[in-house]
């Protein structure tokens, strides 16, 4: 076995180089979203309700909706700080709850957070309150999702 390896090796020779092209490319950071499910004590307010889309809207926007203030402190971009709050955006009719999200191509401003030649990594970092009332929140029901896209 060995044999035919070295064999192969010396009458098949075979170049391996490193494919760099994808620096030339905007690829987007991918979307950071905050969701709140649904809780227990709210589940049972509505047990046996039959207009679910009405629920649901309820739910997620007078129940489960927290102001981006109260909740993200600071934000940083690649050792840059940015607004929080200017980035981060309510996603409507989620699948998860009340979401609040960035670089995603469902709000605005939109993607903008790449990485490319000139930004070679990216480095996000989201410092969340941690008030009375937020604790409650987010060990009801809190989820991170981070969603990877393509152009």
């Amino acid at each position: 076995m060995i044999n035919n390896v070295v064999r192969n090796y010396i009458q098949y020779p075979i170049a391996l180089t490193t494919e760099t092209t994808y620096l030339d490319w905007q690829t987007p950071f991918p979307t950071v979203a905050f969701c709140f499910t649904v809780t227990s004590p709210i589940k049972k307010l509505f047990k046996g309700s039959r207009n679910i889309a009405n629920i649901y809207r309820y739910l997620c926007l007078s129940q489960m909706r927290i102001p981006c203030e109260e909740f993200l402190a600071e934000c940083t971009w690649n050792n840059v700080k940015f607004d929080c709050c200017t980035e981060f955006k309510e996603l409507r009719k989620t699948g998860v709850g009340y979401c609040i999200a960035m670089n995603t191509f469902h709000s605005k401003p939109g993607v903008h957070f790449f990485v490319n030649r000139t930004v070679k990594y990216g480095d996000l970092v989201v410092d969340i309150l941690m008030s009375e009332k937020m604790k409650k929140q987010i060990y009801s029901g809190f989820t991170v999702c981070i969603h990877f896209m393509s152009l």
